[in-house]
């Protein structure tokens, strides 16, 4: 029997737990050892506190030490933290014992914060050090990549070639939510609904999607944006900019309380949204990912506008009719708005028919699970 243990701390949930459903239904085959440690902040409290937290923080330490010694392999879920002490030292000390290590490369930490978000300047050592992180979890005994368009970005960033790594294509794992219920397309609904909902970061191209908007109210159409975000302090620029607008406003509604979290998100698309909004952003992170709010909206079966994207067209190819494409810009967005909108019933149910066959093949749970459980099969 094979013993894998699970290292870091995962922030996606769902794609964890069905790693850990693929592991659980090969029991035979496969022993399963993991923890979660929450002492990270060593500096705070009295002197006695500190040094409580430091002695369990030990503790914690050796466990993990301990299992990474008798595991075989050694995963690591998706979008750990590569600056996390306890992740590191997990993870250095499995390479120095020559561990069999499962990489989920789910996003790349110096893409996202160096070339996408700029919030890291490129020739910083920070920078340096979050492309070391990068090439070391690309160069495990098994990297996962989301798709192969992000593949090959993402080895090419680091400085190989796609064909130098051991890897295996694992989409993105997404649940399956309730169905919307279209209340336009079905002439319950005057108003044509456009809803997008995430977090504040230029990958979404959120400014572009507003001044598409805005040009439309302006022509007359009878649209209303929701824009569903998840921070109030990063909302304020957007706030000012739809007020900008002048009476576009009473048109574009600006929420922090509605998140799939809190289980308020999920009801409202359900109930108010004709269309779901992809990524509009200029970096080359936002033209070549896969977001999950527009797998989270096929599998709602709403219509899903997205800019161009070779990562997309892999599943969802331009030539047929599953999800939408517009260029980036806001005219080119304005004017495939325009044409969903005008779509029947009848013609826009063939588009999410089409666009929900793709994710039950490819993105959801059960999907995934026989993925992982192919690759379980394969180490095994």
């Amino acid at each position: 029997m094979n013993n894998i243990y699970i290292i870091g701390r995962p922030l996606d949930l769902y794609r964890t737990q069905t790693f850990v459903k693929a592991v659980m239904d090969s029991y035979k085959e496969w022993n399963l050892s993991i923890s979660y440690f929450t002492f990270t902040r060593l500096n705070r409290g009295t002197y006695f506190i500190r040094f409580f937290k430091l002695f369990i923080y030990g503790l914690e330490l050796l466990y993990a030490l301990f299992q990474i010694c008798r595991a075989d392999y050694i995963y690591t879920p998706p979008m750990i933290i590569a600056a996390n002490r306890f992740f590191k030292i997990e993870f250095i000390f499995a390479r120095f014992l020559k561990k069999k290590i499962i990489c989920e490369f789910y996003i790349s930490t110096y893409d996202t914060m160096v070339l996408d978000r700029k919030k890291v300047s490129i020739n910083s050592s920070i920078a340096n050090r979050l492309l070391k992180w990068d090439r070391k979890l690309q160069t495990c005994y098994r990297t996962i990549f989301l798709n192969k368009t992000e593949a090959g970005r993402y080895s090419s960033i680091v400085g190989y070639k796609l064909s130098e790594l051991n890897y295996v294509i694992i989409p993105l794992s997404i649940r399956e939510r309730s169905k919307s219920l279209l209340p336009y397309y079905t002439k319950n609904a005057n108003t044509f609904n456009i809803v997008w909902w995430g977090s504040y970061i230029p990958l979404h191209g959120l400014p572009k999607i507003i001044s598409a908007v805005k040009e439309l109210i302006n022509e007359g159409h009878n649209i209303h944006l929701f824009i569903m975000g998840n921070s109030k302090e990063k909302a304020k620029e957007y706030v000012e900019m739809v007020r900008e607008y002048k009476h576009v406003g009473d048109y574009i509604t600006i929420s922090n309380d509605y998140t799939f979290l809190n289980g308020r998100l999920e009801p409202f698309i359900v109930e108010k949204c004709d269309l779901a909004m992809g990524a509009f952003g200029d970096s080359e992170k936002a033209k070549n990912v896969i977001l999950n709010k527009c797998i989270e909206a096929v599998s709602m079966k709403i219509p899903v506008l997205t800019q161009n994207s070779a990562a997309f067209q892999e599943f969802f190819p331009e030539t047929n009719t599953s999800i939408f494409y517009s260029d980036n810009s806001v005219y080119a967005m304005k004017k495939m708005i325009l044409n969903i909108m005008n779509l029947s019933n009848s013609e826009i149910q063939y588009h999410i028919e089409e666009a929900y066959d793709i994710y039950k093949s490819n993105f959801s749970i059960e999907s995934s699970i026989a993925l992982y459980s192919a690759l379980l099969k394969n180490l095994s």
